[in-house]
């Protein structure tokens, strides 16, 4: 039913805060880091299958619309997931054989979503730009378009909900939101995207929407120019500039950014994803041992 969905999506964005709480609270080593975003990774999947899943009851206008179900002549969105994690989670270190099967089910489940879904109806593609893409503009497009609301001037802050009408009828949008948000928070590549370890509360995980109108709008469809602006632990999320994806230069690319993730890369000792192992020689003498 409706309510069992809403139910479900609320419990699951509840766990993500409660999680990233507890995730951010504690030391990161190789192991837990791939632990934790695995987790995250889990908790996605399982929020979008929900939220394309349709009530027997009385059907989200959103589900119909995410999943490709709804009338007229329109395709399914998803979320970019495949490039990124695919290759990320290829060099991380997953202590348990069950840690493995988790992520072959993960990525095979949003490969057979990339089969039907069309390249230009990924949303939230956050890690890539902090701002309102083309397919965001269209899953909002169509759902403003049927529900009579304000078709482009607003789109940004329907997202937010700092304009509430689309989230107070849908809040399954803001739910399934932060959770893929939360998700690609956990692939970034250097600590500038995240927070400094420290005793956390789960109030701390709640995330903080804005949209920045930059005052001109999209010559394209009108839609308002800006870019989203995401808080949490006290701190911006995902800055401009601090993540630049290279998945799409090829594969040998994003192994040397996954070496940087680890330490093996770039990037100072201060923006490292992961502490310096104490096994290391470097670390203990202090400089650096060949």
């Amino acid at each position: 039913t409706r309510e069992t969905q809403g139910d479900l999506l609320e419990s699951l964005r509840m766990l993500s805060r409660h999680f990233a709480c507890a995730a951010m609270s504690l030391t990161t080593t190789s192991a837990f880091d791939a632990a934790r975003t695995l987790t995250f990774g889990c908790m996605a999947a399982m929020a979008d299958a929900v939220l394309r899943s349709e009530a027997v009851d009385v059907p989200s206008m959103l589900t119909l619309h995410y999943s490709g179900r709804a009338p007229g002549p329109v395709q399914p969105f998803a979320f970019d997931l495949m490039g990124d994690f695919e290759v990320f989670s290829a060099a991380m270190l997953f202590v348990d054989p069950k840690y493995c099967v988790a992520r072959t089910q993960v990525l095979e489940y949003f490969s057979q979503l990339r089969a039907t879904v069309p390249a230009n109806h990924l949303v939230f593609a956050f890690d890539k730009e902090m701002r309102l893409g083309d397919a965001d503009k269209l899953l909002m497009g169509q759902l403003t378009a049927q529900l009579g609301f304000s078709y482009t001037e607003k789109w940004g802050k329907y997202f937010t909900g700092e304009e509430p009408e689309v989230v107070e009828n849908y809040p399954e949008l803001a739910v399934f939101r932060d959770i893929v948000y939360m998700f690609k928070v956990m692939m970034a590549p250097t600590s500038d995207s995240l927070p400094k370890v420290k005793r956390w509360r789960p109030e701390d995980a709640r995330l903080e929407w804005t949209f920045e109108d930059e005052g001109k709008q999209n010559d394209l469809n009108k839609a308002m120019v800006g870019r989203f602006k995401a808080e949490a632990f006290g701190m911006e999320m995902f800055k401009p500039g601090t993540w630049t994806s290279n998945i799409t230069s090829g594969v040998s690319s994003a192994f040397t950014s996954v070496a940087g993730f680890f330490g093996g890369g770039s990037g100072s000792d201060d923006t490292k994803r992961l502490p310096h192992s104490g096994a290391d020689p470097s670390v203990v003498l202090g400089e650096k041992v060949s």
